[in-house]
């Protein structure tokens, strides 16, 4: 009975602040992401910029025409397009067996542009209207010169299309989504933090001296309190992205369970550092957990360094990747596992202290 009138006093305090609650968690975090995944989609995107793509040729023809091809694509002038490689390409070019024959007819299939990265989608496409252009001219040629022969292969490619042999990747709004996820955690854990101070250096917890209840148990009943908070304030945030249409469309039990483990997680280290360090210590470490996410480069979508490793976000943006690339918790397990563990030795670290502290009676 006194569980749920913390949790409902807690909510309560949710419900007061709706309006502030729903700015820094929810409206700042979306309007960031949807921004800063913006700004990343038209970086990518440049269409003036055309890169050189290494393309590795797989020969299966070995024809006078395939190798005539291979001749043209090793040439000067396709130096500032295409550089030839043996291994670790873009780009793999797939001369198909009967090329030779059907090259002259503008066949489909005689070509296979095998695409390996995420990127250099524009070079690709250069190069499958350059090929197709050498063909054409092929076609021409073989006709005696005549250009009419053009007509009779206008709008025909050589290549049927373009495999992209890639690992799945989030876009850029989905990876910003993603980062502002983190963003969200690391300001409920700030919040978390700043808040148990504020009961400290206000002297509200003496009035919890007054019931028969102990202080592990005091911790608990916060621990829940805290647990609820958390979990409804990154629901409302992934649940816009998901009704919106924009990411987070896997199994929705999936990602509640998510958001549970976030929540366990900024719990656990919240109630863990106000419990062993004092208000004066206790605010530095809470400023330091606040910026670790932010120099560790993933916040916001940046790419992540050494520091990352040490923030509890760079674990939960694992966790939230792989589902939004699978769809499901698949591939999630060790990151799973890893952070309920660390979780457990934490909250086991809190309950200890406090009940080493004494057997004092609190209240909730």
């Amino acid at each position: 009975m006194k569980l749920f009138y913390y949790v409902k006093t807690t909510l309560k305090g949710l419900v007061a602040n709706g309006a502030v609650t729903l700015i820094y968690f929810i409206l700042f975090p979306v309007i960031l992401a949807g921004f800063l995944g913006f700004v990343q989609d038209m970086s990518v995107n440049d269409n003036l910029k055309l890169s050189q793509v290494n393309v590795q040729i797989l020969d299966e023809d070995r024809s006078d025409r395939s190798k005539a091809l291979k001749e043209f694509l090793a040439s000067e002038e396709m130096g500032e397009v295409v550089t030839l490689v043996d291994e670790k390409p873009d780009v793999e070019l797939i001369i198909n067996k009967g090329y030779g024959e059907n090259a002259t007819g503008l066949k489909q299939d005689s070509l296979t542009l095998n695409r390996k990265t995420n990127k250099l989608e524009l070079s690709t496409n250069t190069l499958k209207i350059i090929l197709d252009n050498y063909h054409k001219g092929l076609y021409v040629s073989l006709a005696g010169g005549d250009v009419n022969k053009l007509n009779e292969v206008t709008g025909q490619s050589i290549i049927e299309n373009v495999i992209v042999d890639k690992p799945e990747k989030e876009n850029n709004f989905e990876k910003m989504a993603i980062s502002m996820f983190g963003f969200c955690v690391t300001m409920l854990l700030y919040g978390l933090l700043q808040s148990g101070y504020a009961d400290i250096s206000l002297n509200l917890d003496r009035r919890a001296k007054a019931a028969p209840i102990t202080k592990v148990q005091f911790l608990l009943y916060e621990s829940v309190g805290g647990l609820a908070y958390s979990a409804i304030l990154l629901s409302f945030y992934v649940l816009f992205f998901r009704i919106t249409g924009i990411t987070f469309k896997g199994s929705l039990i999936d990602l509640f369970l998510i958001i549970l483990l976030a929540s366990i997680f900024v719990v656990a280290i919240a109630k863990t550092i106000t419990s062993i360090f004092g208000p004066k210590i206790g605010k530095v470490v809470s400023f330091v957990v606040f910026v670790l996410p932010i120099l560790g480069g993933e916040i916001f979508g940046f790419g992540a360094n050494v520091i990352a490793v040490l923030t509890p976000t760079h674990y939960i943006n694992k966790v939230l990747t792989m589902y939004v690339l699978n769809g499901n918790l698949n591939g999630t397990m060790k990151w799973i596992g890893f952070i309920l563990a660390i979780s457990v030795v934490l909250f086991a670290i809190a309950v200890i202290n406090e009940a080493i502290k004494g057997r004092r009676r609190t209240c909730a």
